[in-house]
């Protein structure tokens, strides 16, 4: 299929706020020790 679509969802903030602080993926996020990679 090659025709493009258009996805809508309606997403609760609530719920993605709260998974984040469980999984914390971000709880070791370091941008300043990498920023000059992914800024280049």
């Amino acid at each position: 299929d090659t025709e493009e679509e258009v996805l809508v969802a309606d997403l609760d903030l609530d719920i993605v706020r709260q998974v984040r602080n469980e999984w914390q993926f971000y709880r070791d996020r370091r941008p300043d020790a990498y920023g000059k990679i992914v800024d280049a």
